[in-house]
């Protein structure tokens, strides 16, 4: 158990209730009536006023996401409550909202918050760099009853910028230290009375800022190339909008820095210096480094690709009746290499290089139907088909000197450095369908009525082949595979299905003109999934009998897991004060979690096993004040408690929190706006973001990531026009050491402590924006 460590929430706090200042639930501007403006959200998949859904939301303009430099999904966590992102292996995304978020990583799993761009669940990748867009939502809790795959905590949906009638023309253009240098431009043209057309693109580029001791490289640059072309008509019935996109990344993720000496530790109870041949030789083994020094016997990357294929048809069919049809097919490959154990020395790796390519084709098909009936009722129903293929490969370098496989087998090998390479193949094949129905009844003038059920399908089947270790070239003597702990002599299959039904129900009362109170209750669901790197086998198979061995002789196949499975209440308030110049918007809530699908260790093999049971509770809070016509002032809260109340595989974890769980977080955003003789602006901007220490592995012995603060500022010159726009920027300002990710050596994978995935040092750099 720990206690919340967060020495600056008393001062932000303070703030709040001297100031009254508001979230970053809507960072628009106010309108010359010093009224905040209404936001509108399409979180129920219908166009609404924010203030009028039964969900906790927060929601972020294209200019906030620009001010802020949240340039991708995993950005805005730090200006939105409950939402958490540590992102850790390359080709997964590490999001949790109210302390839920996935673990495994392999191709066989859904993550826990499912990400949506114009209504498209985003498979095999992220949502893709944010440029040329109208607005992203954070629904925080279960809404599988409405989106569907993946939701089970909650949804990250993006609205892209589509085609409009007017001509329209930007240039944004950044440059700043550390090598960055980013440009984004923007078309919009009309080509006939009911044809537009618009193209975007984009290019970001940064340079390494961690230094590799082993050969003095800089590590950590990213490089991103992103366009989008779409096409749109526009008649009396149909609205219809055809975009295509192409995005290449290229990153280094997953840069581990050691924390500990392992020399006086012992692996598998051997003394670990009878497994290092020349401790001197690799100075990561000497202790921790300087902030920014890491060691790496290689130079990890991660490159992806994919293009998008996407039609949006909305149909009119009548006054009461629309029709909205979806269409998605995606292409995605991706590379990736990383050196796990914070090594610089090849002969001295626990396990590492990994690599692995990815490629992936994914079609999805939904329609739904809204309907408004004469009385009111707004009735949404529809389906959802989806088909994903993947193949992939992975390729590891271990040491047998250093994973003890020599000498837990054969101690007579002791001492000897065997470097050993491994294979692992993989195919799957993933379909399935929903139906839903989701229905709002006004009970009375004030008092609204909101059912909503969905029955979902999905079939996954998924083969593994991983050649014998000792037919590949240069391996030999016994053989420790670190992945797959064992070999097939043929590929093994295991396909399964699963199907539920999940519901909510909200009750939303409008209490009068500025306030509203609402009640809800979601089941929340997540499919079962099947492990690439795990396996069942028949009763009476247990470690380490198959470790090196034929896992085809012992019956083994790809280890399914069974859904996840949520219950969540929630009561909230939406509400504007003074005149529509203070906006408070705040939920509390409670869920049971069940089934959770969790990484355990087995031996000496990472599993996925259902491990019992979580229950959680929490407080968030967002307001926004606008004091003066020239101050817009804004601040978040989230109180998060996490218990992990049942646990088969792990018993002593229970009484913990879950990973990504940070006690308290909070955020603070102020804008101070002087207008100028000429009609221009000066404008400055201060942004702070707190979050609380947290775990980010299971192992209830693992260090955790230290709280984490930052500051941010902006000041800038708008034109009269509104044409220019020229801004100074520092991010984190007091150029905190931060990191999202630590990890405990465990004597399989991780040899040290390390920390994993650091921050950027200070950064600062100048922007300029110009609308033609």
């Amino acid at each position: 158990m720990r206690k919340s460590t967060n020495r600056l929430l008393p001062q932000t706090l303070a703030v709040a209730v001297a100031a009254c200042i508001s979230s970053t639930t809507s960072l628009v501007q106010a309108s010359n009536s010093g009224m905040i403006e209404e936001v509108i959200v399409t979180a129920q998949k219908r166009a609404q006023s924010l203030q009028d859904v039964p969900l906790s939301v927060s929601a972020f303009s294209e200019q906030t996401l620009k001010d802020l430099h949240m340039g991708d999904a995993n950005d805005i966590f730090l200006y939105t409550p409950g939402l958490v992102s540590a992102p850790d292996y390359a080709t997964a995304e590490r999001i949790a909202i109210r302390g839920l978020g996935s673990e495994q990583f392999g191709y066989g799993f859904e993550n826990h918050v499912g990400v949506f761009v114009d209504g498209i669940y985003q498979e095999g990748t992220s949502a893709g760099e944010f440029y040329d867009l109208e607005r992203v939502e954070v629904i925080k809790g279960p809404v599988g009853a409405l989106f569907g795959r993946s939701a089970i905590a909650g949804a990250i949906s993006v609205s892209r910028n589509k085609p409009g009638d007017q001509f329209e023309a930007s240039l944004d253009v950044g440059l700043g230290n550390l090598g960055h240098q980013s440009y984004t431009g923007v078309i919009n043209l009309p080509l006939t009375e009911q044809w537009s057309l618009r193209a975007a693109g984009k290019y970001d580029e940064n340079d390494g800022y961690l230094h590799n001791i082993a050969n003095g490289e800089d590590l950590g640059s990213t490089q991103v190339e992103s366009s989008r072309l779409s096409l749109r008509y526009v008649g009396d019935v149909v609205d219809a909008t055809f975009t295509a996109v192409y995005e290449e990344r290229a990153d280094m993720p997953n840069l581990s820095q050691t924390t500990s000496d392992i020399l006086d530790e012992s692996i598998y109870g051997f003394p670990a210096t009878d497994f290092i041949l020349d401790p001197a030789a690799d100075l990561s083994l000497a202790g921790a480094y300087d902030d920014y020094d890491v060691a790496a016997s290689l130079r990890p990357f991660f490159t992806t690709r994919f293009n998008d294929w996407i039609a949006d048809i909305n149909i009119a069919a009548s006054d009461q009746l629309d029709i909205k049809l979806l269409t998605s097919y995606r292409e995605v490959s991706s590379r990736y290499t990383e050196d796990f154990d914070a090594n610089d020395v090849a002969d001295l790796t626990s396990s590492g290089p990994f690599s692995q390519n990815v490629n992936g084709e994914y079609f999805q098909q939904e329609v739904h139907f809204t309907y408004t009936t004469e009385h009111n009722w707004v009735l949404l129903f529809g389906g959802n088909y989806y088909n994903s293929e993947v193949e992939a490969e992975t390729f590891a370098v271990t040491s047998d000197t250093l994973m003890a496989g020599n000498a837990f087998w054969d101690p007579a090998l002791l001492g000897q450095t065997i470097l050993q390479s491994e294979l692992g193949q993989t195919a799957g094949d993933y379909w399935g369908w929903s139906s839903f129905v989701d229905v709002t009844i006004p009970l009375t003038a004030s008092l609204d009525l909101t059912l909503g059920a969905r029955y979902t399908f999905d079939e996954k089947e998924l083969t593994n082949f991983v050649p014998d270790p000792h037919t590949l070239p240069g391996n030999q003597g016994l053989v420790w595979s670190a992945n797959n702990i064992g070999y097939t002599s043929a590929p093994v299959t295991n396909k399964d299905d699963w199907a539920d039904s999940t519901v909510r129900a909200a009750l939303n009362y409008q209490f009068n003109e500025d306030i509203s109170f609402y009640a809800s209750y979601a089941q929340g669901y997540k499919s079962g999934g099947i492990d690439t790197f795990s396996y069942a086998f028949a009763d009476g198979v247990t470690f380490p009998t198959f470790v090196g061995e034929d896992i085809t002789a012992y019956g083994g196949v790809p280890k399914a897991v069974d859904p996840e499975t949520s219950d969540s209440y929630e009561l909230g308030i939406k509400s504007y004060w003074l005149n529509q110049r203070v906006q408070f918007n705040a939920a509390a809530f409670y869920y049971v979690f069940k089934d959770q699908q969790q990484l355990v260790q087995d031996g000496a093999a990472l599993i996925v096993e259902n491990v019992g049971e979580v229950e959680g509770k929490g407080l968030e809070a967002e307001v926004r004040f606008l004091p003066t016509d020239n101050l817009d002032i804004s601040v978040n809260l989230g109180y998060l408690d996490t218990n992990i109340k049942e646990n088969d595989s792990s018993p002593e974890l229970v009484g913990e929190t879950t990973p990504r769980a940070p006690t308290w977080t909070s955020s603070l955003i102020a804008t101070y706006t002087q207008p100028l003789n000429n009609g221009s602006a000066a404008y400055f901007t201060y942004s702070y973001s707190y979050q609380d220490e947290m775990r980010t592995d299971v192992n209830p012995q693992a260090p955790y990531v230290k709280a984490m603060e930052l500051s941010n500022v902006r000041m800038g010159y708008q034109s009269a026009d509104s044409k220019w726009d020229v801004s100074l920027y520092v991010d984190n300002l007091f150029d905190e050491f931060t990191y999202y990710d630590r990890r405990i050596a465990d004597q399989v994978v991780f040899l040290q402590d390390q920390y994993r995935n650091i921050g950027r040092p200070r950064t600062w750099g100048l922007d300029v924006s110009y609308i033609f």
